[in-house]
């Protein structure tokens, strides 16, 4: 499911270390790799979450699977989070922010979920596989 997140462990190693102007550039980077990596599991778990609610009965067997991402995901976020830098409340406030935007383009309907599907469902499924391969997309720009 979620890979390993060793390249995760390394990069907050160096953003601790880096000590040299070339060092905070690279360390400058590397923060902002992360934050746009935690954004996105956010994104995410908003996702699965409002998707779970839309697409699964309560007793449906799916939901067992989409608890664990979801909840995989959102200690990895949090991880991710504190190790930039960011408060707990602006951790918080970013899951509350996409859930909102979601609900918005739901229209407050299930019956509007492709409007999710659309958007979301491929980049999350990636991220919730390959969390690595997004991280390193963003370590190229």
């Amino acid at each position: 499911m979620i890979s390993n997140v060793r390249i995760l462990i390394t990069l907050m190693f160096i953003i601790a270390v880096s000590t040299t102007a070339q060092a905070d550039s690279e360390r400058d980077k590397n923060i902002k790799a992360l934050n746009n990596l935690q954004h996105e599991m956010t994104t995410c778990v908003a996702f699965y979450a409002i998707s779970r609610e839309c697409m699964f009965k309560k007793d449906d067997p799916d939901t067992d699977k989409i608890d664990k991402i979801t909840k995989t995901l959102s200690s990895h976020f949090v991880e991710i989070g504190v190790g930039i830098g960011l408060s707990q409340d602006a951790i918080t406030s970013r899951l509350h922010m996409e859930m909102d935007k979601m609900t918005e383009l739901l229209n407050k309907n299930c019956m509007n979920i492709s409007s999710l599907l659309d958007r979301y469902a491929l980049r999350c499924k990636k991220i919730t596989e390959n969390p690595d391969s997004i991280l390193h997309e963003y370590l190229q720009k």
